[in-house]
């Protein structure tokens, strides 16, 4: 098999890793699977000699990332490298691959996604529009990463510690983040206007509402300490000084 084709089997193979998931091996039985094209070729003459071990060895990451791993743990394979040494590395790509996979997609780009279709809801757009969209823009992400997971780790191999650095995920996390409080603000200011416009003090407290929450993109961890003061008190305000 080429390495075009072997990448090929591993970025297809990824997408059912996480079904294999256990309490006993996490998700280290569907990586093990993806992987068989290359203890196969690698071990054409014995392959049940090696796949035993390699079924019962737990491993974990976010699923999205996780062809990262299949991509640099097939490098590292066809390079010979040693037993022991793969398994180190192998467990220490367990941690990275799953915080940076759910601060990214799960904190980020998710809420992300989520609040930009509500937005579309709330301007008109029909819901077949919102959920095409909604599905569209989520999965461009999640293909992109599976994409360029199975690429980068192969090319880095060991060093698929330096791959993961270059691309910055963690400050792409904060910049998706970022970006779903603007999307979030607007959409709080767009249904305070079309449900409270008749109260004169509007232009009072929809502005108020909208400065503390663009404060919270100016301050992360303000946003995530503060984050339901930020939703009430444009609420509060409006009863407040409502007619």
């Amino acid at each position: 098999m080429s390495p075009r084709g072997l990448r090929l089997s591993l970025l297809l193979r990824s997408f059912l890793v996480q079904a294999s998931w256990n309490y006993r091996t996490l998700i280290g039985t569907g990586v093990a699977w993806a992987l068989l094209p290359v203890t196969r070729r690698l071990h054409s003459t014995e392959p049940e000699a090696t796949a035993g071990p390699v079924v019962d060895e737990p491993f974990n990451a976010h699923p999205y990332l996780s062809p990262v791993a299949l991509g640099a743990l097939a490098r590292i394979a066809s390079d010979g490298v040693d037993p022991d040494m793969a398994r180190r590395f192998k467990d220490a790509l367990r941690s990275p691959l799953g915080s940076l996979g759910d601060k990214l997609v799960w904190g980020a780009w998710r809420p992300f996604c989520a609040v930009a279709a509500v937005l579309l809801a709330a301007t008109g757009a029909g819901p077949i529009v919102v959920v095409v969209l909604f599905l569209g823009a989520y999965n461009l992400l999640h293909l992109t990463l599976r994409i360029w997971g199975v690429g980068a780790g192969f090319r880095a191999g060991l060093d698929v510690g330096g791959a993961l650095s270059r691309v910055r995920l963690a400050e792409r996390s904060e910049r998706v983040e970022a970006a779903g409080v603007l999307v979030f603000g607007s959409l709080l200011g767009l249904l305070l206007v079309t449900t409270l416009s008749r109260s004169e003090s509007a232009v009072l407290w929809i502005p108020a509402g909208l400065v503390l929450l663009l404060i919270g993109v100016a301050r992360g961890e303000a946003l995530r300490r503060w984050a339901p003061a930020f939703l009430v008190a444009p609420v509060v305000l409006g009863l407040l000084l409502g007619p």
